[in-house]
């Protein structure tokens, strides 16, 4: 069974993994606040993010990002996939149309370096200590050492 989502004059499948969780994988990370806005409408505003999750996949040279959504509406967990380039993390932020994306962004900024395009809070030491510097430690090539 797979849940059907009106998105770019077209219709998008999410896939059911689990009883009460879909996922989808969206090709173009730019696509993942259009993806977030027809959620929202779909949901009838019925869906708030939980979080948003990096994983650093070096040997694909590439970051995924992870957009977990609960649906109200579902009563289901939305995993909404996409990634950005290692050597060239920019992702667009969702903070203008999910204001609660911010802290996420914030994190993933301060420990995988991940830019979000739009999100003027961005900073190093949000998370991390100061002493660490600009650092990203969970980058699978960082070192454990503290530099400053």
């Amino acid at each position: 069974m797979s849940l059907r989502l009106k998105f770019k004059d077209k219709e998008l499948e999410l896939k059911r993994v689990e009883s009460s969780r879909y996922e989808v994988m969206l090709e173009r990370q730019g696509d993942i606040v259009d993806f977030a806005k027809a959620l929202i409408d779909e949901t009838e505003r019925e869906v708030y993010l939980m979080s948003i999750n990096a994983i650093d996949y070096p040997d694909k040279g590439v970051i995924e990002l992870r957009y977990l959504f609960w649906s109200l509406k579902h009563k289901s967990i939305i995993d909404a996939r996409t990634h950005v380039p290692r050597d060239k993390p920019i992702a667009e932020s969702l903070i203008e149309v999910v204001p609660g994306a911010k802290p996420y962004e914030q994190e993933i900024y301060d420990l995988f370096g991940v830019m979000f395009r739009g999100n003027k809070w961005l900073r190093d030491g949000f998370f991390k200590p100061p002493d660490m510097g600009t650092m990203k430690p969970l980058l699978k090539q960082a070192s454990p050492s503290r530099k400053g």
